[in-house]
């Protein structure tokens, strides 16, 4: 069985997909290419990327950087903290709703309370 390193060099071999980063950081930036450049052939691979996040409070964030996420992502989980206060539940099905996912609720206990 090919590793996907190995799948991914074959790809690139052929020209099947190229290559737009210039650092190791910009190819996991998806604000950094346009959409297409995620996908083989002019189509995205299915079940290529799983968005994963752990938030709390973080609405305006989540207002700014999922519209961008949605673009390439085909499933998403993103724990929010039980003591959350602001709207992020709803902002996150707002802008990945669309897309098969789930929210988990998670019990992040603070730097406070860890002897």
């Amino acid at each position: 069985m090919r590793s996907v390193w190995q799948l991914l060099a074959a790809l690139l071999a052929t020209g099947a997909i190229v290559a737009h980063a210039d650092s190791r950081h910009d190819a996991l930036d998806p604000t950094k290419h346009p959409p297409e450049h995620f996908y083989v052939n002019g189509k995205r691979p299915p079940g290529s990327l799983i968005l994963t996040m752990l938030t709390k409070d973080e609405a305006d964030n989540l207002n700014v950087t999922l519209p961008k996420w949605a673009k390439v992502i085909d499933y998403w989980v993103i724990g929010i903290d039980e003591e959350n206060t602001d709207n992020s539940p709803e902002v996150i099905m707002q802008h990945v709703g669309h897309i098969p996912g789930e929210i988990v609720t998670v019990s992040v206990p603070s730097i406070a309370t860890r002897a």
